[in-house]
């Protein structure tokens, strides 16, 4: 038997694996014959069947896509980049694009020392890895920094932590603006880590030199007081 078939069904048959020669099936191909068959039907005028196979597919798509997301989209899958990332420092993943991890706190502030030395953070302060933090590019990096920095280290040794994170939240809702609407939840996520250090808490204040003598007692409620 010969089977006239259109040039863009032949593509479709070869595609699946049926053998096309002047046109015709190869012999011994029962199986192959017959899905071309119901290939064929779903084309030719018998597609009703298909096409409402399809319809059901797509609701179902719709019926477990999530909001915001492309029809299709596991119900799993996380939502769309929203480019208002934060997390913990350790957690958070950057986009790559010249963007790199911040502390929103910056994390001098907490420390006596250099900033791998944990023996020199401060009481009850969180570790470098567990600080939040967000992604910046590095524009935003440096135009936060230049908003905190200065205004911290006018706080002088008088300054705590309170008023370090009502600067460092500020200066990320001035330069990030794809944070507008989203503070609540950054600052939800900063009270929780520092919730055990308290806002009263002395910080240091300033990048350099590093705290000692009185001011180290301070920091630390005096029991650093031997390292002066």
């Amino acid at each position: 038997m010969v089977v006239l078939i259109p040039p863009a069904i032949e593509y479709i048959l070869i595609g699946l694996g049926v053998g096309i020669v002047g046109h015709e099936t190869l012999p011994g191909k029962k199986e192959r014959e017959d899905s071309v068959k119901s290939l064929g039907n779903a084309i030719t005028g018998n597609g009703q069947s298909a096409a409402s196979d399809m319809d059901a597919a797509k609701s179902g798509a719709e019926a477990n896509a999530v909001p915001g997301n492309a029809v299709g989209v596991c119900s799993t899958c996380p939502p769309p980049d929203s480019g208002c990332r934060f997390d913990k420092y350790k957690d958070l993943k950057c986009s790559g694009d010249g963007e790199d991890k911040h502390h929103i706190i910056a994390d001098y502030v907490l420390r006596a020392g250099k900033r791998l030395d944990s023996t020199l953070r401060l009481p009850n302060a969180p570790s470098l890895n567990d600080g939040p933090s967000i992604c910046l590019d590095a524009d935003e990096h440096k135009a936060v920094h230049k908003a905190m920095d200065s205004a911290i280290k006018d706080l002088g040794p008088d300054g705590t932590l309170g008023q370090v994170k009502d600067i460092a939240l500020k200066a990320i809702e001035q330069v990030k603006k794809d944070c507008k609407g989203k503070m609540d939840g950054l600052k939800s996520q900063v009270d929780k880590a520092f919730e055990e250090m308290g806002d009263d808490a002395p910080v240091r204040t300033k990048k350099s030199p590093l705290p000692s003598g009185d001011l180290l007692d301070k920091l630390f409620g005096g029991t650093k007081g031997g390292m002066r």
